[in-house]
Formats: structure tokens, C-alpha cells, sequence
């Protein structure tokens, strides 16, 4: 028997206008849906703050502004674009320090592959500004990841670990990623060699992702990106180890 003290809650207004913003292409029944979501009553502060926790401003401004900007009160659609134009800055300084960093690693004939932050923000919605992002994720070969240790720290990085070249064996052997900080701007870079920890029951390297890798363009440089099919797997693997926390 059904328990009638039971219902499915719907989402709110805002996670529903929220989750329409979420894409790259809006199609015109969703347009509608958007419109007559907006003209409603919202709660603006909670729709930003819930856009924060899953870094959708950027996304969200720039469908909003597209579709029904005279619609938004004026102080949290200027907050939105605010926050958009200095989202798009800072995507550019990141993007620009990535490329810094994999001519330090071309000119030593290391191999990496950017993924997520820039390369991911271009490859899902063609437009770096429309993906939050902070920090920086490479996947390189584990055979390398000393090497680019070592060149990144004397770039001015820092460790997230403090540990001894004896610790680091078994680091490297059971981690999945070392972390370094910029000391001059606080950057977060993390060396991949391989997509989680290797407890977990399926742990993905560079060897397994690397054979069919493609190629994107982000401004006037061309970057390997893994395939379509590994990035889901990847992402799907990141989402678990992060409890699907965000969007």
C-alpha cells in the first residue's frame, strides 16, 4: 500500500532554474521555462550562494544575460556579472600558467595531459569563462612525476606533503596525485599518475587513458585532451571519490 504521508518533493525554484542555466545549449522550451521561473518569486541569495558551491556563476550569468537579463533585479545581476568577469580573468591567468608549465615539461621530453580546469571548460562548453575553475590537474606517468617535482618547485612551488624520499616511494606507490602550491599567488597544481587511490577497485593511469587521445584548441594553442569515452569514466570516478558533493 502506498503511504499517503509520502511525496516526492519537487526541487526548489532556484535548483530548478539553477540546474536549466547548467548546460551550454538551451533549447526554447527551456528558454520558457527560465522566463517564467525568473518573473517568479526567487530567492536570490540562495540561488547565488547554491551557484558558488557548484561554481555555476559563470554558466549562470551568461544564460541569464542571454535570455531574460532585463527580467533579474539589477544588484544581483550586476553581482553575477561582477563575478563572471572576474571568474573569466583569473581562468585566463590559470590557463596562461598551464602553458607555462607544459613547455617546462615539453622541454624535458615529459609527457602530460591537461584535464579538467581549462581543457575540460573548452572542450564542454567551447568557451573557457563558462567552467569555474582554480586550480590546475595534469596526468603525467608516474616514472616523471620526481622530475616535474623538481621543476615545479623551482618555479616557486611548494609541496602540499612534507615527506622524506623514503615516505615518497610509498607515496607514489599507493597516492594518486602530489599537490603544489604557488607560494606568490597561492595556484594549486596537481600531478596525476593515475585518476584515484590505488585501494580503490579500479585505479586509471596514463597508460590505460592515452591511447586515444584528441586534440583542443584553447586560444592559439592545440593541447591533447583524453577521448570522449575516458573523460566520462574519469569524471564518473572523480564524482564517486567526491560523493557527488557538486554538480
Amino acid at each position: 500500500m502506498i503511504n499517503s504521508s509520502y511525496s516526492i518533493k519537487c526541487p526548489s525554484p532556484e535548483a530548478e532554474l539553477l540546474l536549466l542555466c547548467a548546460r551550454k545549449k538551451v533549447e526554447e522550451t527551456e528558454k520558457d521555462s527560465i522566463k517564467n521561473l525568473v518573473s517568479g518569486t526567487l530567492d536570490w541569495s540562495y540561488l547565488i550562494d547554491i551557484a558558488h558551491i557548484n561554481k555555476l556563476i559563470p554558466i549562470l550569468y551568461w544564460n541569464l544575460n542571454e535570455i531574460c537579463p532585463d527580467s533579474v533585479p539589477s544588484e544581483y545581476f550586476n553581482y553575477l556579472k561582477s563575478h563572471f568577469q572576474a571568474a573569466s580573468k583569473s581562468n585566463l591567468y590559470v590557463t596562461k600558467e598551464l602553458f607555462h608549465i607544459l613547455d617546462l615539461l615539453e622541454k624535458e621530453d615529459i609527457f602530460a595531459v591537461p584535464y579538467k580546469g581549462p581543457a575540460l571548460a573548452v572542450y564542454l562548453f567551447g568557451n573557457l569563462a563558462l567552467r569555474g575553475f582554480s586550480d590546475l590537474d595534469i596526468m603525467a606517468h608516474s616514472k616523471d612525476v620526481l622530475k616535474i617535482k623538481e621543476l615545479l618547485v623551482n618555479e616557486g612551488y611548494t609541496p602540499e606533503v612534507n615527506i622524506t624520499s623514503y615516505m615518497e616511494k610509498a607515496f607514489l606507490k599507493n597516492a594518486y596525485a602530489y599537490e603544489f602550491t604557488r607560494d606568490s599567488n597561492g595556484l594549486l597544481v596537481e600531478v596525476h599518475w593515475r585518476i584515484t587511490p590505488s585501494h580503490y577497485s579500479s585505479s586509471i593511469d596514463l597508460d590505460n587513458m592515452g591511447m586515444d587521445l584528441q586534440t583542443i584548441q584553447i586560444t592559439n594553442r592545440k593541447l591533447p585532451i583524453f577521448s570522449r569515452e575516458d573523460l566520462i569514466i574519469d569524471l564518473c570516478m572523480h564524482g564517486a571519490r567526491k560523493s557527488w558533493e557538486k554538480i
